[in-house]
This record gives C-alpha cells, structure tokens and sequence, in this order.
C-alpha cells in the first residue's frame, strides 16, 4: 500500500513539473522578442532592430514565427505631429543688384540711373513641414546711397530713398540622401519706399513715401549642420513695381521721379529649427 501512495505521489509530481516545463516553454522569451520595422517614408529598418533604438518606427513584433499585430513604437501621435511641424528662424545677408532705377524728368533734361544698393538684411519666422514644405514672414530692410541727378540747372537733386518689405513666403525642399538640398520658393507682399530729394540750389527738400505690391521667386541651396541647423545660399528676383511722384521743390521746375526697385539678389545666411 504505501509503495503504490509513493508510486501515485512521484507520478503527480511528473506530471506537474513536465506541465511547469510545457508552460514555461510556451512563454514568449521577452529577452528575445524582435522587432521587423518601417519608416514613415517606406524605408524598412534591418530585421532585430529593437523598438527602443528606433522611435519614429512602426513595427511588427517577432516571437519565434508568431508575428504580432501593428502598433506604434515610442513616440505618441501628438509628439510625432510635433515632429513633422517645426518652426524656425531665418537670418540672411544680401547682396542686391538692380536692373530698374530711378528716372528724373523736368523743363531742361531727363536723366535715368541705377543707383547703387546697400546690402540688404532680411529675417524670417516660419513653419516647416515634414522637412519638404516651408512657409515664412519675412521682413527685408534695404536702402539706396545718395545720388547726385544733374538734369540741367535749376534742378540739380541728390536723390536717396530706402525700403522695405513684408513678404509671405513658401518653399519646396527637395530630399536627398545627403546633407545637401535644393529649393525653390515664391513670395507675395508688401513694401514702402520712402525718398529724399534735396534741390541743392536752395537746400529745399521733399519727402516722399510710396507704398509698393512686391513679389519674388527664387531658388536656392541649403547644408544641414545638424539636424536643428542649416546654412542656406539663396538666389532671387524681387520687384516692388513702378511708380511716379512729383518732385518739384520750392526753388525748380516743375519734376518728376519715376522710381522702380526691381533686380536680383544674392543672400547667405542661418536657418535654425526648433
């Protein structure tokens, strides 16, 4: 009898170490989970590649042949809609060229010039999208340096205005593997030019501010620094149009100017992500 309770003992025994041993061995080893995971943009992560190490990843997890369902891995959806759009600011130097000036017309001559810039300085505040979509609010300060018109006598002028300019603006950013990206861009806004002339016969002057639709379209360079920062060489052509005021003083005949800003412009400078 009491070999036959100890025979039944040892068998129960068996039997519930072998269940331990088939339950263990059904547990999915977390130690061992993988990861098979796939960019937003279609680029697929090499398989082993854990979760943790790949934030902006969706994957499939991989437990032996058993593969789980999709889910997001690390980041939450607000975070990655911050990730897509981010801000920046911009700080460029230029290098303006005009191919329209200033005309002066009275009783004893006309005269036409392209005057000579000061280096525009330009900033903007934007949004960027996705690393391909940019649209800013620029603000560009420009001048001219005086001009000395000599359009017969009386009417001898020196002419000096200065500008400038808020554009809405938006930009393509093509991708590529590298840390160099093309871009091209269009901007429409508005712009104020104000003016001096002084008759240098008496010293009369006459001010003048003119208001101005302005456009430009462009195209660019931009070298990637680090993921947050960028340097950025810029081409564009800008116009403020034409317009035409009287600039008669106290002391000449009756004159008009004819002042148009239009030209090329060549920039470099900063844009910083945050």
């Amino acid at each position: 009898m009491k070999m036959k309770i100890r025979n039944i003992y040892l068998t129960l025994c068996l039997i519930c170490f072998a269940g331990g041993g088939i339950a263990f061995a059904a547990e999915p080893d977390a130690k061992k989970t993988r990861f098979q995971c796939v960019k937003t943009d279609g680029e697929t992560a090499p398989a082993g590649e854990t979760a943790v190490k790949k934030p902006h990843f969706q994957c499939v997890r991989m437990d032996g042949d058993t593969a789980f369902a999709w889910e997001s891995v690390g980041a939450s959806d607000t975070e990655s809609a911050k990730r897509k759009l981010s801000p920046y600011i911009s700080l460029k130097a230029s290098i303006f060229r005009q191919s329209k000036g200033v005309e002066i017309n009275n009783l004893y001559g006309s005269e036409s010039v392209v005057p000579e810039n000061t280096n525009p300085l330009r900033g903007a505040l934007g949004l960027q999208y996705n690393k391909i979509l940019r649209a800013e609010i620029e603000y560009t300060d420009n001048g001219i340096k005086p001009y000395n018109f000599t359009a017969g006598l009386p009417g001898n002028f020196l002419y000096s205005d200065h500008s400038y300019s808020y554009l809405a603006n938006i930009y393509y950013d093509f991708k590529t593997e590298g840390k160099l990206s093309p871009y091209v861009g269009l901007g429409l806004g508005y712009g104020r030019i104000k003016n001096t002339n002084l008759d240098w016969m008496t010293g009369a002057t006459q001010n003048n501010t003119l208001d101005a639709f302005v456009w430009q379209a462009g195209a660019g360079l931009s070298y990637a620094l680090s993921e947050s920062l960028a340097l950025d060489f810029g081409y564009r052509y800008i116009d403020f149009g034409s317009k035409t005021i009287d600039g008669t003083t106290s002391s000449s005949p009756p004159t008009t100017f004819k002042i148009q800003r239009a030209g090329s412009e060549f920039s470099f400078g900063f844009r910083f992500n945050f």
